[in-house]
């Protein structure tokens, strides 16, 4: 079981993420949830694990930067924590990493080393910084065959496979299958304010580890079906490293995403 690190998050989740599983954060636009998976990545190496970072909307260094602002020591890890570069060659930058994908022209090379890694390291925590962006430059129905195919991949090794996702404007059968079939569970994330985000919330949409909904605490039958999430929605607040579960909302909707 990886934990999240984030109290609240691994409550939700019964504990944590088992070994084989994929979690994706499913969030509507605008919407600061990236500390998520750099919590876990950096949770699961804090305790002697691995760790495996799929970045292609920035660069490694500023991934890493990030870290020591947040006062996260990952300098001495190099055994234990691998970056894959999937933007420098984006913007025509040379890159000292290990893994590089050299030809962003098409998912095949990102497909190819993702897999052999997959399937030649210990079980590992991996991150990716952006699924949507890897959609937007490959497609739906290429990146959709690739992720069912690292999926399976992790679940054979013991991998945990964490991806971000920005829900825009894709079409809704490409939305529905992202919620419900490809991934283990689903984190849906929203916020509240038409043009400036005032508030955040997230709340569990999927978790086919857990499979009694009714049995999850004080939570109604009619909440779950009328809402479509298993859990309350709990606001929250970004801190610096900090994620502050700050309460629970039953009033919230966020039809947009659900």
């Amino acid at each position: 079981m990886i934990q999240t690190g984030i109290c609240k998050m691994d409550e939700l989740l019964h504990g944590g993420i088992p070994k084989g599983k994929s979690l994706i954060y499913y969030a509507q636009p605008g919407v600061d949830y990236g500390i998520f998976g750099l919590h876990t990545i950096f949770n699961t190496l804090k305790k002697g694990g691995k760790g495996v970072f799929i970045v292609n909307s920035t660069t490694p260094n500023n991934i890493r930067d990030t870290f020591r602002e947040f006062g996260w020591h990952i300098d001495f890890l190099n055994n234990d924590f691998v970056f894959v570069d999937a933007f420098s060659s984006l913007i025509r930058s040379h890159s000292d990493e290990k893994f590089v994908i050299s030809n962003p022209d098409n998912i095949e090379e990102l497909d190819k080393k993702l897999l052999d890694l997959l399937r030649n390291s210990p079980a590992c925590t991996v991150v990716f910084e952006s699924l949507s962006t890897i959609m937007d430059l490959y497609g739906e129905k290429e990146t959709i065959k690739s992720v069912k195919g690292w999926n399976e991949i992790a679940k054979v090794n013991g991998h945990v496979m964490i991806y971000n996702f920005t829900a825009w404007a894709y079409p809704r059968e490409t939305l529905d299958l992202i919620k419900t079939e490809l991934f283990n569970a689903v984190v849906t994330i929203c916020g509240s304010g038409e043009y400036v985000i005032f508030s955040k919330y997230l709340g569990i949409s999927k978790l086919d580890w857990k499979k009694e909904p009714e049995k999850l605490p004080q939570y109604e039958s009619g909440y779950i079906m009328n809402k479509g999430i298993v859990t309350p929605w709990l606001e929250y607040e970004i801190n610096g490293s900090l994620v502050n579960i700050m309460r629970e909302n039953h009033a919230f909707e966020c039809p947009s995403l659900l």
